[in-house]
């Protein structure tokens, strides 16, 4: 699972980015709200190893905003917008997989463009572990 966080200033409206991802490593991605709020519009099939998406119609309203008809993130750091769970390849390799983040984006309820910054990330693949394992052996008594 791969939570794309924010730190927001409360005048958010709109977020929009894409996600790119190995999809010889991670597969079948499913997209879900985060704990901020708002509804998701995720696109995961329209180009291989990428998902777009536009995060919108947030619960709160900044009371210095334009208007009280669309909604704000609210104010504060470390907060899920989204949240994608894949599953790994059975024949996916150990080690790191990069999580690109591009097209970032965000405006107000204006629709004035906000300056962000993003940062890409990883997912760690652990090795393959033993699940079906069979133990045999002989039990003896103290005295053989």
């Amino acid at each position: 699972t791969v939570n794309i966080l924010v730190d927001a200033m409360g005048d958010e409206s709109a977020y929009g980015f894409s996600v790119s991802y190995n999809q010889a490593i991670l597969t079948n991605p499913v997209t879900a709200i985060g704990t901020a709020g708002g509804s998701r519009l995720c696109n995961t099939t329209t180009t291989p190893g990428q998902i777009n998406c536009s995060i919108i119609n947030f619960p709160d309203n900044n009371p210095s905003s334009s208007t009280d008809q669309i909604g704000e993130i609210r104010q504060g750091s470390n907060q899920r917008l989204l949240q994608i769970t894949f599953t790994i390849a059975a024949d996916a390799p150990s080690g790191m997989t990069p999580i690109n983040l591009s097209n970032v984006n965000a405006s107000d309820d204006a629709a004035n463009n906000l300056e962000i910054t993003s940062q890409n990330g990883a997912v760690t693949i652990l090795g393959p572990t033993s699940a079906a394992v069979s133990i045999s052996g002989r039990l003896l008594t103290s005295d053989g």
